[in-house]
């Protein structure tokens, strides 16, 4: 019934903590030119366009990238300072003065033009700010629609049933999942096409594990395991065991890592979860024990697991999906600076789909109140860029779990599954199929999706 396919992210695992300065700077201003060459082509502004720094006595568009002007501490409004290209202005920065606006909303990294006047003095004053346009949504064929929602294969008429569920997976007094286990019994009841899971799945915050007490119940009672033990005996046992009990289940899951999975890589962009060596080496201490492996069921072949990376991009038959499990929108409210505008919520979702990025913010949140730092590795900026705005954009976050629409693209945080020592939330998402008539009577070929006209979402609590 559901094809699941790729369409951008880290394929494997790669070599990181190796980036240069240099690189990193490439990366960086690659990326201020990418937008201000599109900011530019948007053709907002009527006014004329100057490198930043330059002194004029009239109104000009410059664009560059908000940065702030202290090297330590958190950006306010009187320490934005915008940062030009080093094609367009040798990266000369001008501190912006915001007396001027009504209402405002920025953050680090934030590409943008902005128009005002530059005197030559301390600072620019602000008229008003030119943002990015995001990128389209995405359009399919129309036989190919007919196919997914009407064809005996697929969806025969029928919606196509998501859950999406973000971990941790076990309440902080034990390691033995429950949580996770009533999530799969759910599943189990319901059978829908695809369950998303999203990490951490062993959570380094986890009491238990940050003391390194991760312990499971063996023949001889309870027994210490390392923490990539610990996943194959609660979480990949579990989804064997579902499988073996339900040998026709059609559920097809997709498992994106954390930055907080103790035995995963701590980089940005992640890589898959995936085998150290494939299909692991048989133990020589323990009989049908396996080494270096998650021992996931059904990867590969059988197509029933689909690992993908952090951030991933990937589709579900016709519907365009992106998930990021970074608490990116936690990162960037607390290092926001605004002033007079809408839900903040929203407004956060809607900075990804503007800066066309699934992690926007430069530099991240170093580890405290705003959560855990993303080690970002630049060599692999491009994994983090938005292809297209999906249809269906999944941001879990600590913040209140919410559904919204941005720019045609439904918004869903699901919450966690577990808080604390209590059960939390997940998503169960229908996407109802376009009817025969409706698409017979479009006479375009590429198809808009219009997926959150015709999508129903729940939050649940588990």
């Amino acid at each position: 019934r559901c094809e699941v396919g790729v369409l951008d992210g880290v394929g494997d695992r790669y070599r990181y903590m190796f980036t240069t300065l240099q690189e990193r700077s490439d990366a960086i201003d690659a990326r201020i030119r990418r937008l201000s060459d599109d900011i530019v082509e948007q053709k907002t502004s009527s006014l004329q366009i100057m490198a930043v720094g330059v002194p004029q006595q009239e109104p000009v568009l410059v664009c560059g990238r908000i940065v702030c002007e202290a090297a330590m501490g958190r950006m306010n409004k009187t320490s934005v300072v915008l940062e030009g290209s080093r094609r367009d202005s040798a990266g000369r920065r001008v501190l912006l003065d915001l007396s001027r606006l009504k209402s405002f909303s920025l953050f680090p990294g934030q590409i943008l033009g902005v128009e005002g006047v530059y005197s030559g003095g301390a600072k620019m004053l602000v008229h008003r700010f030119v943002e990015p346009v995001p990128r389209p949504l995405p359009r399919t064929n129309k036989d190919a629609l007919v196919e997914y929602h009407h064809g005996p294969d697929k969806q025969g008429g029928k919606g196509l049933s998501i859950f999406i569920a973000s971990g941790p997976y076990t309440t902080e007094d034990n390691l033995k999942y429950q949580p996770f286990l009533d999530l799969l019994n759910v599943v189990k009841l319901k059978r829908p096409d695809v369950v998303i899971l999203m990490g951490p799945f062993v959570d380094a915050r986890h009491p238990m594990v940050a003391d390194g007490e991760c312990q499971v119940e063996g023949d001889n009672g309870m027994e210490f395991v390392d923490m990539e033990t610990l996943f194959q005996y609660q979480i990949s046992m579990s989804m064997r065991r579902l499988f073996e009990d339900e040998p026709q289940l059609p559920t097809k899951f997709v498992m994106l890592p954390s930055l907080q999975d103790a035995f995963h890589e701590f980089v940005f962009p992640q890589p898959p979860l995936q085998d150290r060596v494939r299909k692991g080496l048989k133990s020589p201490f323990f009989d049908g024990e396996k080494l270096f492996s998650l021992d996931l069921p059904g990867v590969g072949d059988q197509e029933r697991v689909s690992c993908v990376s952090n951030p991933a991009q990937f589709k579900l038959n016709e519907v365009s999906l992106a998930a990021v499990s970074t608490d990116v929108l936690f990162h960037m409210g607390c290092e926001e600076v605004s002033a007079n505008v809408g839900n903040r919520l929203g407004r956060l979702c809607h900075y990804l789909h503007q800066q066309r990025s699934l992690y926007p913010l430069f530099p991240p949140p170093a580890d405290g109140p705003g959560g855990s730092p993303s080690q970002l590795d630049f060599r692999h900026a491009e994994a983090w860029d938005l292809l297209q705005t999906p249809d269906i954009l999944i941001v879990p976050t600590r913040l209140a779990y919410f559904v919204k629409e941005i720019n045609g693209c439904l918004c869903i945080n699901p919450g966690q599954l577990v808080k604390g020592v209590t059960g939390g939330t997940f998503a169960m998402v229908s996407v109802h199929p376009l009817s025969k008539d409706t698409l017979d009577k479009m006479t375009e070929d590429a198809v808009s999706h219009s997926v959150p006209e015709r999508t129903c979402v729940e939050i649940l609590r588990i």
